[in-house]
């Protein structure tokens, strides 16, 4: 059967638009893998258990989710400000850890308290989804300027809806996602002709980030002789400030000076941008990268592909370019707490810059490479909604028919017991793992009167190359290396005697990895750790009897 050429024509011009659809609904799906009975989507939040003494009754009260031995991340004390937006509240001074600049960022508490209606509860689980909220719009206003009629502007749509710096603000329920759709709307208004509802709507963006304030200068009528145009870009950007200048001076007048800057926000001019490059080549130079700085060195590339086009391609009458040129000066003063750690922040402050980038460049395959390189994130991005909780235990039993009898109104419990050297169990969407900090045991335990096969399967995973040595008693099980790539490991038929089972893991070197597993350090996890019953043992062959 001959397609016609002209239903193939129309397939081909759906597929754009399926693909629109799909990746919508992929990122609900991943954001749905987030809600936990009783505690709905407080994981988004990184609330740190070392954290959570300090925060205010309202928060300890609703009991959200608690990463354990974690100091958490900066939207634990954001959601506090949505939960209590009185600044003058004693506990907010104990549970904020900069109370003067995180509440200079104050717009998104105040609209989450709002919806709330006052209720700290409600506000709790509005700002938790505040970013899913946005990234809809977002998705949606950015049909405006990527329209789904093609696969070059499916390219640059998802490259901003999946760029690291939003899928990592969604993350940590941060303000950078509201910051970008800020941003987006005021220069969608400008391109209406609405001028005073963008500069209004920049107001208030400069209230979600101060440094929104910058895309005044899409107002500026750069080329233009006319002082009116001139006069009206003056009053447009007072109008932008004002809201931003009032506030800042009630935090003055309220907590003084003290505390009104971030921490190591700005520097010398691409100092810190060139020690971040330093930093992540010397750690692949020593064959010492992993999945940090692979995802660091994939944002400072995509980074400098943006800066080094915008830089490049000089439109100053565009709006956008005028953006991305105030962007770029931005990005030079950025400094050591932006630049430095994982994740590198500045992906996420500069995160307009990527919706300027696939804005401005232009169409056609010979602008290609520099496109994808351009939004390089996307390859990093995925992993970040990688959710991992404690969960009760790490091991799994199958084939208990095979091995008790039926009749039994009880089934025996089948458990694994793992020792001091094992941390707590924990899992994701896809994995269920326990970390060791050394050599550990692990003993499976058997509670039938009578020896039993099984198959058991297992994954080796550590952050840096180890070898791990398996043995039960003074008979070696396995031995092999263990990385970063998931190292396999099965075994069997093994036989599960009556009892208890000691397997005994021996890890070289023993020295712990502290870089990023916790003040503690870990050698190697255990993953998925699979325990098939295949039947009751035969009964060993007696032995021969004497002068036989």
């Amino acid at each position: 059967m001959v397609v016609p050429p002209a239903q193939i024509q129309r397939l081909c011009a759906y597929l754009p638009r399926l693909a629109y659809c799909t990746t919508v609904a992929v990122f609900i799906w991943l954001i749905a893998g987030y809600h936990l009975p009783g505690q709905a989507f407080t994981a988004l939040l990184i609330l740190g258990d070392r954290a959570e003494a300090h925060a205010i009754p309202q928060l300890r009260n609703e009991q959200p989710y608690v990463y354990p031995e974690s100091y958490g991340y900066d939207g634990q004390y954001y959601v506090q400000l949505a939960m209590q937006p009185n600044l003058k509240d004693p506990a907010l001074q104990q549970a904020v850890d900069n109370l003067p600049f995180r509440a200079r960022r104050i717009l998104v508490s105040w609209i989450s308290w709002a919806l709330a209606g006052g209720d700290p509860g409600r506000a709790l689980h509005i700002y938790s989804l505040f970013n899913v909220f946005c990234w809809l719009a977002l998705a949606a206003l950015l049909l405006r300027w990527f329209p789904p009629d093609g696969w070059s502007n499916y390219l640059r749509w998802a490259g901003v809806l999946f760029s690291f710096g939003l899928c990592y603000s969604i993350r940590g329920a941060l303000l950078d996602g509201p910051s970008l759709l800020a941003i987006a709307s005021v220069i969608a208004l400008w391109e209406s002709d609405r001028p005073w509802l963008a500069a209004v709507a920049l107001g208030l963006a400069g209230l979600v980030r101060e440094t929104n304030i910058v895309a005044a200068v899409v107002f500026l009528p750069i080329c233009s002789s006319d002082w009116r145009k001139w006069r009206q870009a003056v009053l447009l950007g007072a109008v932008a400030v004002a809201p931003l200048a009032l506030w800042g001076a009630y935090l003055i007048h309220l907590f003084g000076l003290q505390g009104q800057a971030g921490s190591g926000g700005f520097g010398w001019p691409f100092v810190e941008y060139v020690h971040s490059w330093q930093t992540v080549l010397a750690n692949w130079c020593a064959f010492d990268s992993n999945v940090y700085e692979k995802n660091n060195l994939f944002t400072l590339l995509s980074l400098t592909a943006q800066a080094a086009f915008i830089a490049c391609w000089f439109r100053p009458k565009d709006h956008w370019w005028r953006l991305g040129a105030v962007l770029l000066v931005l990005m030079a003063m950025l400094g050591e707490g932006v630049w430095q750690g994982y994740p590198i922040s500045a992906a996420r402050v500069l995160l307009p810059l990527i919706l300027v980038f696939n804005v401005l460049i232009p169409r056609g395959v010979k602008w290609l490479p520099l496109l994808l390189l351009g939004n390089l994130t996307v390859l990093c991005s995925l992993p970040v909604f990688n959710l991992t909780i404690q969960v009760e235990r790490s091991f799994v039993f199958t084939g208990l028919a095979k091995v008790q009898p039926a009749t039994l109104a009880i089934a025996p419990v089948w458990t694994v017991a793992f020792d001091v050297n094992w941390d707590a169990p924990q899992q994701s969407r896809w994995q269920y793992w326990r970390w060791s900090r050394g050599n550990a045991r692990m003993s499976i335990v058997n509670p039938l009167p009578h020896a039993v096969m099984a198959e058991i399967r297992f994954g080796l995973q550590s952050r840096d190359s180890r070898t791990v040595t398996l043995s039960q008693g003074e008979r070696q099980l396995w031995t092999g290396a263990c990385s970063q790539q998931l190292q396999p490991v099965r075994l069997g038929p093994v036989r599960l005697e009556p009892g208890a089972t000691v397997w005994r893991f021996q890890v070289d070197p023993l020295t712990p990895n502290r870089a990023y597993e916790g003040e503690y350090g870990v050698t190697f996890s255990l993953r998925d750790l699979e325990i098939e019953l295949l039947g009751p043992a035969a009964a060993p062959a007696p032995l021969p009897a004497p002068g036989s």
